[in-house]
């Protein structure tokens, strides 16, 4: 089987940096001369995987304009706007800079460079330096979930999330420009990852009890006050891979494979909330729609980034927990009994409306989302049931195109069982042949794969 893992892989254009081993979780401990040496945590012995641009979390469908929407100052570089003034954002520039990367990347644009460079030396011109590592702070105070009972970062802080979107802009621009000067602003960077938690010092990483290693987007002394945020540790991971890819280097290898295990107890143990939203950080849930749609890009990437179904498996759940409402089109309600609904903003049930159809409808809908304690609901844009919601019901109330779908970037394998298949086109545009059973739609697993098939998901 693991042969036949790495003809697919190959055939793909995905390259392994380190073989395949045990998913188990075994402790690991960053080499003696680091100054985390004592902080020993849990590994997954996940593989590393050498990707494409376009699988990469900041890849763009289309080129940004250039002409800039977002804040900004008069250097063309990212702000944010507090209290109606601006301040420098090191995760909004370096996002942003890799974003006008990829846009070079699409049209070889010499002016997305030049942004995408403005940005990154106004990071490197902030920097605060605490031994050799590099930081880059905030410069205005914070209130976590705009409650600073729940926390206030108070500047200037700093944060993993910014550390690590740092340095896969630095890594990136190493990369496309050459300059070598990117290189050493990597390496410091990435020093930062090494530094313990402090009462007077900055860091952005730490050990909780258990032997979980966190990338502290919001990091808080003592640690165990942190609020355990799952985006950011995560965008924190990317750029350890990034700095992995690039240099190889072994403590990298090992605090990023620490993260990802992190990634993979957590997100079924404390971040999902099944049937619902998943939490935003651990300390303090806050279920956030926005955030729920990151968390599962974020998982599709480690899919990508590491070939475990582990990854993609949880993506389904979160995905069938509560898929991306910004749906519409078209309702297929068959004829029968059917009950509307109306809903409060809160997801609070008022009383349904039956109606009697004697004919199918096609009916348009606006909305499609799952309400709080219940099922997928479709809101009505027009006709009978105008401004009401229907229950998503197979061979009862269904889209008639796919809704909810989720593109992996990796191929997945998936067992058929034993039936008449039949073999047709794909409903989602795609040219290669989608495997579709005649009454059932198995889940995805990670067994013998299905040749031809099209590696993407729709809810049902």
């Amino acid at each position: 089987m693991k042969r036949l893992v790495l003809v697919v892989v190959a055939a793909l254009g995905v390259g392994l940096v380190s073989p395949a081993s045990a998913s188990s979780a075994t402790a690991a401990a960053i080499p003696a001369a680091s100054p985390v040496a004592a902080a020993a945590f849990l590994v997954g012995h996940y593989p590393l995987r050498l990707t494409s641009p376009d699988q990469s979390i900041y890849a763009v469908s289309s080129p940004l304009p250039l002409v800039d929407p977002g804040p900004h100052d008069a250097s063309g570089v990212r702000m944010f706007v507090v209290n109606g003034v601006q301040h420098d954002h090191p995760v909004a520039q370096a996002q942003y800079g890799l974003w006008l990367l990829d846009s070079y990347r699409l049209t070889g644009d010499p002016a997305y460079l030049d942004r995408a460079v403005a940005q990154a030396q106004r990071i490197i011109a902030r920097r605060v330096v605490s031994g050799s590592a590099w930081f880059f702070p905030y410069d205005y105070d914070f209130a976590l979930h705009q409650d600073a009972t729940k926390g206030l970062q108070r500047a200037p802080w700093f944060s993993a999330m910014a550390q690590g979107q740092a340095l896969s802009l630095f890594v990136h621009l190493l990369q496309v420009t050459g300059d070598p000067s990117y290189r050493a602003a990597a390496d410091a960077t990435f020093l930062s990852f090494l530094a313990r938690p402090s009462a007077t010092r900055p860091w952005v990483a730490h050990v909780d009890a258990a032997r979980n290693l966190w990338l502290d987007e919001f990091p808080h002394f003592p640690a165990t006050g942190s609020d355990f945020t799952l985006n950011g540790h995560l965008f924190a991971s990317f750029g350890l891979y990034d700095y992995v890819v690039l240099t190889g280097d072994p403590r990298a290898r090992l605090l990023w494979d620490g993260a990802v295990h992190t990634a993979s107890v957590v997100v079924p143990a404390g971040i999902r909330n099944p049937g619902w939203i998943s939490n935003y950080c651990l300390a303090h849930g806050h279920p956030s729609a926005g955030y729920h749609a990151v968390h599962i890009k974020q998982l599709l990437r480690l899919h990508v980034i590491t070939g475990s179904p582990v990854f993609a498996d949880l993506a389904d759940l979160l995905s069938d927990d509560y898929p991306t409402p910004a749906e519409s089109g078209t309702l297929i309600v068959t004829r029968g009994v059917r009950t509307s609904y109306a809903f409060s903003a809160r997801g609070v049930i008022g009383p349904g409306v039956t109606r009697t159809l004697t004919v199918t409808l096609l009916v348009p809908f606006d909305r499609r989302q799952r309400m709080p304690g219940r099922g997928i609901f479709y809101r009505v844009a027009s006709g009978a049931f105008a401004g009401r919601w229907l229950a998503e019901q197979p061979r009862i109330a269904v889209a008639r195109t796919p809704v909810g779908v989720e593109r992996y970037l990796l191929a997945r394998r998936f067992v058929l069982p034993a039936a008449p298949w039949s073999v047709s086109r794909s409903a989602l545009g795609a040219r290669r042949p989608a495997c579709a059973p005649p009454s059932a739609r198995p889940r995805a697993t990670s067994s013998t794969p299905a040749v031809g098939c099209v590696a993407s998901r729709r809810s049902t």
